[in-house]
């Protein structure tokens, strides 16, 4: 029988001993560093918004996770979202379901609470998608010449670097840009300090006046082991407020060209190529017919619905797309089936509630994973109809179902838990 609880200072080395197994790449083994990670550890158990949970059997922990209680702007509402993160299983009791059980806590925990989603960063996108988490947003790699980014030199105002004593001015302009902007997640002080805190972390900012309006989180990176002048620059984070801001960043990137080979951009911006004179990426691959390559693409952020009555809950008030029908969704669920079955709809004027009574105009079938992603706006039920992965009693409803759900942007999330 499994125990799932909080853990306390003496439970600590057990968990870190479980997480340098699980993840030997982020945890150092030298007594500094060893201490190092004890001590943030005990610092994150301090945290309101974090805890830290494991998984025991017979008194012997078995596995780790952390969770944290965000805030997210969905479409400029604030609502709840649970992350959830770290998850690590000790190698003696892998393939007894340790994971599934701290995934299974970490839903039920959330949805208790009213929250409306669940995210993490998947190992293994296929592993969490199986357990109902829908593919968030593309990330996009350029890796680009900077002497061809389009910009004008002159721009080049207002930058200056900052420390991270200066990083609450940071956390300001992070905060305002959050307000405005579907998928981003509120930071306290403590959780922006920890996400920058990094010895090789430069901070440029750009300030035209008493407010930080934009700032760069960038570090140098060796291409070469062989050639010591060979480098690039890595840009971890680009937050702006109005376009000067981003002129006079990327104007600061094009001069560097003296130095470093290329500049490299983790970015959730599918036309970031357009400042680009050369968009082709780096590794100058070409595919058929002629088409350059200017870009690698990955799959980050998974979101997970935590259960339909917490949707019609949280967004009682959210104008989704108009039209007026009643809905009957057949949501499927494999991995915790009592949040899926079927759910009556009523869709009038905008607005989402419980259907008590009457026939259905529609029946739509979708899986938790995929529903997931589209209300969330990472993808549309037009794709996933076209794509043969849901399914509508009277096709000639699409056009309405999926304007109902459909968001006018992707999330956007920076929030590396």
């Amino acid at each position: 029988m499994s125990d799932i609880r909080l853990l306390t200072l003496p439970d600590l080395p057990r968990a870190l001993e479980i997480r340098q197994k699980a993840y030997p790449i982020f945890e150092g083994r030298t007594p500094e560093s060893q201490q190092r990670s004890l001590e943030r550890l005990a610092l994150q158990l301090e945290q309101s918004h974090l805890a830290l949970y494991g998984l025991f059997r017979d008194d012997e922990m078995a596995g780790v996770m952390k969770l944290f209680d965000f805030q997210m702007n969905f479409m400029g509402q604030t609502v709840p979202v649970g992350g959830l993160s770290g998850v690590a299983v000790d190698v003696i009791d892998k393939k007894k379901g340790v994971a599934r059980e701290l995934v299974e806590f970490c839903q039920r925990h959330y949805e208790e609470r009213g929250y409306l989603f669940t995210a993490l960063y998947p190992f293994r996108p296929d592993f969490y998608r199986q357990m109902g988490y829908g593919f968030g947003s593309k990330m996009y790699e350029y890796r680009v010449d900077p002497a061809g980014l389009r910009v004008n030199r002159s721009a080049r105002q207002h930058l200056y670097h900052a420390t991270m004593a200066e990083l609450d001015e940071l956390q300001a302009c992070y905060q305002r840009l959050y307000q405005r902007t579907h998928g981003m997640m509120a930071h306290s002080r403590y959780l922006f300090r920890d996400f920058h805190d990094h010895q090789d972390n430069h901070f440029l900012v750009y300030r035209p006046g008493t407010d930080v309006e934009g700032y760069l989180v960038y570090r140098f990176h060796r291409l070469s082991d062989d050639n010591f002048l060979r480098q690039e620059i890595h840009v971890r984070e680009m937050m702006y407020e109005h376009p000067a801001a981003l002129e006079a960043m990327l104007a600061f990137l094009q001069v560097q060209a003296d130095q470093v080979e290329q500049v490299r951009f983790i970015s959730q911006d599918p036309a970031l190529h357009y400042r680009f004179h050369d968009p082709r990426d780096a590794a100058q691959r070409l595919f058929p017919s002629v088409n350059h390559q200017i870009a690698a693409v990955g799959v980050g952020l998974m979101y997970r619905l935590t259960s339909v009555p917490n949707l019609l809950h949280s967004l009682r008030d959210h104008r989704f797309g108009r039209g007026k029908l009643t809905l009957q969704l057949e949501l499927e669920d494999d991995f915790m089936p009592e949040y899926g079955g079927t759910f009556m709809i009523r869709c009038e004027e905008g607005q989402i509630r419980a259907a008590n009574n009457g026939a259905a105009d529609v029946k739509l079938r979708i899986q938790m994973a995929d529903f997931s992603a589209v209300l969330m706006g990472c993808t549309n039920l037009a794709d996933l109809h076209r794509l043969g992965l849901v399914t509508l009693s009277d096709p000639t409803w699409l056009e309405v179902v999926d304007g109902l759900f459909r968001l006018p942007q992707p999330p956007i999330c920076v929030t590396p838990f």
